[in-house]
């Protein structure tokens, strides 16, 4: 024991290593991992402090808003397969100077609005069959937003006004395995798309037919000024099921074909397009957008899909590669528009393996 206390190895800082995990291996960790270890281990880290993961379990009405005023530290909270009253609230008169920066809520049932006062949020998720309403009472710092929905039309929900009060919003995935049209169209109609004035990323996951129009989506990229980086994930609707029958009851081939129209998106500087099938409409508004992207640096063709994991990471989805035909198709026209004076970008072209 008196070799031990005079062991060089006491004096070193004592490090903590769990701390520098990042937050969705510390959720995974904390969601398998018996109570009393938990709090046992918590006690050697700082972060699982500050890290909360509610799963499968009933939150009872006004129960989350007492947990929250009791954490005022907590910085991510995971609330994924629970039993929810009809409302929840995060932060607010009751809960205190809330610090939450990260929200996380996946596939909870009976929630019908999420409201929010959270001055430090900085990003959130969401994933459900449904949309749900969203209130953003305070949420002057908000960067990051993913919503995964199931079943309805997500982009028509986001460009109708659920950004209104988020000033910060940079980064937007949006992800929904239904078709664009329907409720889309209406406001294109009426101009009811909402501008998002600082948005610099944007990433739509969606369902794609051979006769979607993906060239109605322009009426979206020119509501987003500053645009960056634009990420197209393209994927085929299921064989079978209630929600092929929407998509393709949805879909069709209005719209827009790019010939009477140009609009310019000159911060635009990287495009890249996963699941590409190689269709008339992707080929279409690929041309679109070099041609409407002025300052574009880097376009990405790549036949494979992409699948979100959660808290920011996305995985390859593989896919049948093109045949010799489509991929000299997609070359030829991609690579000739590209050598018309466009010195600077590049274009890449991957085919799956």
């Amino acid at each position: 024991m008196e070799i031990m206390k005079n062991s060089p190895f006491n004096d070193a800082p004592k490090e903590d290593f769990i701390s520098q995990l990042s937050d969705d291996i510390l959720a995974s960790i904390l969601s398998r991992t018996p109570t009393k270890f938990a709090i046992t281990t918590s006690v050697l880290s700082k972060r699982w402090k500050k890290t909360l993961e509610l799963r499968g379990v009933k939150i009872l009405p006004g129960s989350l808003e007492s947990v929250l005023s009791a954490c005022l530290s907590l910085r991510t909270l995971f609330i994924g397969k629970c039993e929810a009253p009809f409302k929840l609230c995060f932060g607010g008169p009751t809960s205190g100077d809330l610090k939450l920066e990260n929200l996380i809520i996946e596939n909870c049932c009976g929630i019908e609005e999420i409201e929010i006062y959270a001055k430090d949020l900085i990003t959130l998720e969401f994933q459900d069959n449904r949309m749900v309403r969203f209130v953003f009472g305070h949420a002057p710092r908000l960067q990051s937003v993913y919503l995964s929905i199931e079943s309805e039309d997500i982009l028509a929900y986001v460009f109708g006004g659920f950004t209104k009060n988020l000033p910060s919003l940079e980064s937007l995935s949006l992800d929904s395995k239904c078709s664009f049209y329907e409720e889309s169209r209406r406001l294109m109609r009426i101009g009811g798309i909402e501008k998002l004035k600082n948005l610099k990323r944007l990433e739509l996951n969606l369902v794609c037919t051979p006769n979607t129009d993906l060239l109605a989506l322009h009426l979206f990229l020119q509501n987003c000024p500053l645009l960056q980086e634009l990420h197209l994930v393209s994927k085929s609707p299921p064989i079978n099921g209630l929600i092929f029958k929407a998509c393709l009851a949805r879909s069709g081939d209005g719209g827009a074909k790019g010939a009477g129209f140009l609009h310019c998106h000159p911060n635009l500087k990287k495009a890249s397009f996963s699941g590409f099938e190689g269709t008339e409409n992707e080929m279409n508004f690929s041309l679109y957008i070099l041609r409407s992207a002025v300052g574009l640096e880097e376009m990405v063709i790549n036949r494979c899909g992409k699948h979100y994991m959660g808290y920011g990471r996305w995985k390859n989805v593989s896919k049948k590669p093109w045949s010799e035909e489509t991929h000299q198709m997609i070359q030829n026209q991609l690579l000739a528009h590209n050598n018309v004076g466009y010195g600077s970008l590049q274009v890449h072209i991957h085919n799956a393996s």
